[in-house]
């Protein structure tokens, strides 16, 4: 009662002028009480003295799935969402026309489709108070979601933490323009039953437009994208949230405007306990410490903006020519690194240098990385860099067989075992690898020396050019 007495004593104040108003006021929060949907202490509907006038609202406006977890995650965002961004909604399939095919990704299937009578606003939020119209969206199928639990919603939960944490922090600034990618809400396939995300669509991911048109991007642009990509992980970072799998094929970009991180399946809180070493993702974004067996940490993901840096710069994906297997990971954990094989504005080489630092603890924060690139930025606008056209950077026909760019590859039970031969401490790491997500599984053993410096015979790993920066 302490908390309602400050409440009373507060509104009297303000209105003291006017008595009467302020007994109406008091008397409107002693009605108060406990919501039996919510379990909150709110204000209780005139229809039903049971529940809040919240609840009772959401109610009438929400649509049921038939799926339990479903219909209590969709309850929950619309009851306990101060406003409108991250309220979702289930809608049902038969809302959606023009259903197009256009992507796949590693545990799930992406098509571009017409929403009829969404009621969307322009800056991503539900808003039953505005006109149905129809909207272009984008439906992201999770493969074999049919049985669906707690942990497959793990990507539309941890989007709604972050809404939430976006609006204490930001005074209740637009969500949309916080470079994190949105999501309205649920749908289902009435075939198979698989789980739909519904978000907004987006023209491209990253890594196709670079290889689009690399040579016309100018260096002004691809900072821009780069400035937006890590205000997106400060964002995330600041929430607590670590993304766990970086990769320029989780940004999404339309054209010339803002890039947005998406893909937040495989994100966990930074404060969660998680002793699960299971590690989903593609090889050369994944930060050596992680390959050691170590957590995830927001270092973690710098590093994978570092790699992202390297794409952006050269215009093909880190280590495109080789076999993303074990040997690969034997030498990310000995020190290997793309080569710098091409000229960058100034600055930009040495900060993704420090991005992919061996080291987690020496990386730059999500912060100060943005301090860097935007005076990186900044030093662009005053003297452009022209970008040299050469044999070793922009797109190439066909990456190596064995390079593998997709999510969806599991790297779990990964042991280490400290043996000493000659004085040097060696690790044993017992990997196991689920290849096409049939959950069979191979072991496979190797050694080596994770303090090693190895020296790379490998013309790829050796060379690096040296530039003048800017130059002409």
């Amino acid at each position: 009662m302490e908390k309602s007495t400050k409440i009373k004593h507060k509104v009297g104040f303000l209105l003291s002028n006017d008595a009467l108003s302020s007994q109406s006021t008091q008397t409107a929060v002693k009605s108060k009480k406990e919501c039996s949907e919510c379990n909150k202490i709110r204000k209780p509907s005139t229809e039903n003295n049971q529940i809040c006038y919240t609840c009772n609202k959401a109610k009438k406006r929400i649509i049921s799935s038939g799926n339990k977890v479903i219909d209590d995650f969709i309850k929950y965002t619309n009851t306990n969402c101060p406003n409108k961004n991250g309220k979702m909604v289930f809608v049902p399939y038969e809302k959606f026309k023009n259903i197009e095919f256009i992507g796949e990704g590693g545990f799930s299937q992406i098509f571009k489709a017409t929403w009829i009578d969404c009621q969307i606003t322009d800056w991503g939020a539900l808003d039953y108070t505005i006109k149905k119209y129809n909207r272009t969206v984008a439906l992201k199928k999770l493969n074999n979601s049919k049985n669906i639990t707690s942990k497959e919603l793990n990507e539309l939960k941890m989007y709604y933490h972050y809404s939430l944490n976006w609006k204490s922090s930001n005074n209740n600034c637009d969500i949309h323009n916080s470079y994190v990618n949105i999501y309205y809400g649920i749908t289902q396939d009435p075939i198979t039953q698989d789980l739909i995300f519904i978000m907004p669509y987006h023209n491209s991911d990253l890594a196709h437009y670079i290889t689009k048109d690399f040579y016309n991007i100018s260096w002004h642009d691809k900072i821009s994208k780069l400035e937006d990509i890590i205000k997106g992980l400060s964002n995330i970072h600041d929430a607590n949230i670590i993304h766990r799998d970086l990769h320029s094929g989780n940004i999404l970009v339309d054209g010339q405007y803002s890039a947005k991180l998406c893909d937040l399946g495989t994100s966990k809180s930074a404060t969660d306990n998680d002793d699960n070493n299971e590690i989903h993702g593609i090889i050369p974004f994944i930060a050596p410490e992680v390959l050691q067996g170590k957590k995830y940490t927001r270092a973690s993901d710098i590093y994978s903006y570092g790699m992202i840096m390297w794409e952006i710069m050269v215009g093909r994906r880190p280590f495109w020519d080789r076999k993303h297997n074990t040997e690969l990971i034997i030498d990310t954990c000995n020190g290997l690194r793309p080569p710098i094989v091409t000229n960058a504005p100034e600055g930009y080489i040495d900060l993704m240098k420090e991005c992919w630092h061996d080291d987690p603890e020496k990386r730059p924060t999500a912060n100060e990385i943005l301090e860097k690139i935007n005076r990186v930025y900044a030093n662009e606008c005053k003297n452009e860099t022209k970008i040299i056209e050469s044999s070793d950077i922009g797109p190439v026909i066909r990456n190596n067989s064995g390079a593998i760019y997709e999510s969806k590859r599991k790297f779990e039970g990964i042991q280490f075992e400290n043996n000493f031969i000659n004085g040097e401490s060696i690790k044993k790491i017992k990997l196991i690898e689920d290849k096409n997500d049939d959950y069979l599984t191979r072991e496979i053993e190797f050694d080596f020396d994770i303090n090693s410096k190895r020296v790379y015979e490998n013309e790829y790993a050796t060379r690096e050019i040296d530039f003048d920066i800017g130059a002409l």
